[in-house]
């Protein structure tokens, strides 16, 4: 941990300047009059006049390795925009633009992430009810609390019980939904099937929030690691044109630079083994039939650029670049921007 120096603004005041450093105000006076000379001590609770800045205690990355209850409560607001474009023959077949505002809580290591708002935008013929499904089991997974590893990951839905529950709720009220009044009876039980399959295996439902693009750059080891002492990550992941096929992904993640409030990083991934005879095999005959062309070359892309403050750990903003191609026929990108903005 390292030390710096807090200028007190205008309207400041002890209660002001603890909850902006995440500490207590008990906390922030015993850090502050431990380290500053005796004229500038505080005593009581009340700055006095004399006194322009206070001493905080933050982070220093360079000092070791940090645990994530290094900080104590932590809690940010994001705002996320995602963008999906696919095309087939360098034609847009679907646009999709989903943007959400997402509430952050950390307690050592412990966390929850609650969708606050979301808004969803489908430009494809068609898609309404899809639409309508999509934003509705979003909100069954509204709120989830998270239990995290020493590396700051994902390891288990606490509240996995009260998400099941609102799964069960939602198909109790399907016979009443216009999604099922304006869809064939076997794309219904299709979606169902799948509700019953995710819900009904914690294993499957956690390895599905922990893809959640949100998730992927919230939780991480840069919460808790040395910066220069990063080992690679993996996850896994479904192709987005063959649901059948899922593979890995290995992340590297390195320092673009450091500034005195902020740290810049760059995480690339590259899959593992991907079956390519079995996705030659569904090519043939989901695609080929409509581009006409064979196969050829299957390339998957990974990136993202995130920067997190310095001074309470946590992600100020990150870009997510992620594409997947068959050269030259079909192609799936996806941007997905984060910004940190006021509680």
């Amino acid at each position: 941990m390292g030390l710096k120096e807090y200028i007190i603004q205008k309207g400041d005041n002890l209660k002001k300047i603890a909850e902006h450093h995440y500490v207590s105000v008990e906390e922030l006076l015993k850090f502050h009059n431990e380290n500053c000379t005796l004229t500038q001590q505080i005593i009581g609770n009340e700055i006095p006049l004399h006194i322009t800045k206070i001493l905080v205690e933050f982070a220093n990355h360079k000092s070791g390795e940090r645990k994530l209850s290094d900080f104590k409560n932590r809690k940010a607001r994001y705002r996320t925009k995602q963008i999906n474009i696919v095309k087939i023959n360098d034609v847009i077949n679907t646009h999709t633009s989903v943007r959400c505002e997402y509430l952050l809580e950390l307690k050592k290591n412990q966390a929850k992430v609650i969708l606050q708002d979301s808004v969803y935008n489908f430009y494809a013929e068609g898609t309404q009810d899809l639409e309508q499904f999509v934003r509705t089991s979003d909100s069954l997974k509204k709120e989830v609390d998270y239990q995290l590893n020493s590396n700051g990951e994902i390891v288990e839905i606490l509240n996995l019980e009260a998400l099941q529950q609102g799964w069960h709720r939602f198909k109790k009220q399907l016979p009443l939904n216009n999604l099922v009044k304006n869809n064939k009876p076997e794309i219904i039980k299709q979606l169902i099937d799948a509700g019953n399959i995710e819900f009904g295996s914690p294993d499957i439902l956690l390895k599905n929030c922990k893809n959640n693009l949100f998730n992927q750059i919230i939780f991480g080891q840069y919460l808790k690691r040395q910066f220069d002492e990063f080992t690679n990550e993996q996850f896994e992941t479904l192709s987005h044109f063959f649901p059948e096929i899922a593979f890995k992904v290995e992340c590297e993640t390195t320092v673009r630079n450091t500034t005195e409030n902020q740290t810049n990083f760059l995480k690339k991934g590259r899959p593992l083994f991907v079956d390519i005879d079995n996705m030659i095999l569904l090519y043939e005959k989901y695609y080929k039939p409509q581009i006409q062309f064979k196969f050829t070359d299957h390339i998957y892309e990974y990136e993202v650029f995130f920067t997190v403050s310095n001074e309470d750990g946590l992600i100020d903003e990150a870009t997510i670049h992620l594409s997947e191609r068959i050269k030259n026929n079909v192609e799936s990108q996806v941007v997905y921007q984060l910004k940190r903005v006021e509680l």
